[in-house]
């Protein structure tokens, strides 16, 4: 039968893995993930600002509608 010491043992091991995975992750990765992500959030920014350009720019419907098909 399996032992209680070598069960704590094998326990304690994966949460020490566990918690080392965390550490090197979140130190190790953090300006990698935080450069992708500003990147990406500048890149929407731009976006949205050409879109809110182009969608101004355009002429209304008379009647303030959108849609040419009746209702």
């Amino acid at each position: 039968m399996i032992d209680f010491r070598y069960h704590l043992v094998s326990i304690v091991a994966v949460f020490l893995a566990l918690a080392t995975g965390l550490v090197i992750g979140a130190t190790s990765l953090q300006d990698q993930v935080a450069g992708t992500l500003q990147g990406q959030v500048t890149q929407l920014r731009g976006e949205k600002q050409g879109c809110a350009t182009s969608s101004t720019s355009r002429p209304r419907p008379a009647g303030g509608r959108t849609s040419s098909s009746p209702t």
